[in-house]
């Protein structure tokens, strides 16, 4: 069932979390159990990573905090205005310039144009493509790309964000970097954020909370807090207290794999 977050009996919007999954299964027709009462609960200011090995339904945790699929089981407390997502893929569409894709959530809500402009304006400014805005997406790199599609993501200011592996696809000093853009962006925005990714490195240096996944069915089996300020400095990663952390979920990550032949990819 699906709930709004307003309408949770005797908690105050101040204090309702901005997402939380309570109880949720997830059972897929020929018996497959792919989730196995998660809860989860994010407050505006955190971001909250599950990581997990493949096939435990993290994505599958995603699509139902987004409304793309629903739960068998369990209550799914959210806003009411819909989530910004950023997938794996940039998914810009070719023809429509850096301006054009970031305001097309705005435009497809029936803002006017003239109404459009401030909060594009500083959604483009805010992930660092004020250079690009008359950029056909065949014209930008990688990185660029996902840039644009985060800030098409916030350009309608979502209480919550979502993260399907949005760096996965790209080498690994780009996905540093573009870490270190989310973790500058999130200390400006403080949104609510739920993070997928398989890197257990990533998931460290972007949370605020990492919560281990079994698998499948998928439960939470650790979470793990993560003390660190944002935004978040690339030394990080060399910190005694960063490595050890990062050691900590691994360890977990294991001890939930199960038989590895048994999962699926």
């Amino acid at each position: 069932m699906t709930t709004l977050v307003s309408e949770i009996a005797g908690v105050s919007e101040m204090e309702a979390p901005a997402l939380a999954l309570v109880g949720v299964h997830k059972s897929w027709p020929g018996s497959t159990h792919a989730l196995q009462g998660i809860d989860i609960e994010v407050h505006r200011g955190e971001l909250l990573t599950l990581v997990g090995p493949s096939g435990c339904g993290k994505s599958t945790v995603l699509r139902i905090v987004a409304g793309l699929e629903d739960a068998t089981e369990g209550d799914v407390l959210r806003p009411l205005d819909p989530p910004g997502c950023v997938f794996q893929q940039a998914s810009l569409m070719p023809w429509r310039s850096v301006v054009r894709n970031v305001e097309l959530f705005l435009e497809l809500d029936g803002v006017p144009t003239r109404d459009r402009i401030e909060p594009v304006d500083r959604a483009i400014e805010l992930v660092g493509l004020d250079g690009f805005r008359d950029h056909l997406p065949h014209q930008l790199s990688g990185g660029m790309q996902m840039r644009a599609a985060l800030a098409r993501a916030l350009v309608t200011h979502p209480e919550v964000l979502l993260f399907d592996e949005p760096f996965a696809a790209v080498d690994e000093l780009l996905r540093e970097r573009l870490q270190e853009e989310l973790s500058r962006l999130f200390a400006v925005q403080r949104f609510a954020g739920l993070f997928i990714t398989h890197s257990v490195s990533e998931a460290v240096f972007l949370s605020t909370r990492v919560a281990v996944m079994t698998a499948r069915p998928g439960r939470i089996s650790t979470v793990v807090d993560v003390p660190f300020s944002h935004p978040r400095s690339p030394e990080l990663r060399f910190d005694p207290e960063f490595v050890a952390l990062t050691r900590r979920v691994s360890t977990a990550l294991r001890d939930g794999a199960g038989d590895l032949n048994e999962m699926s990819s």
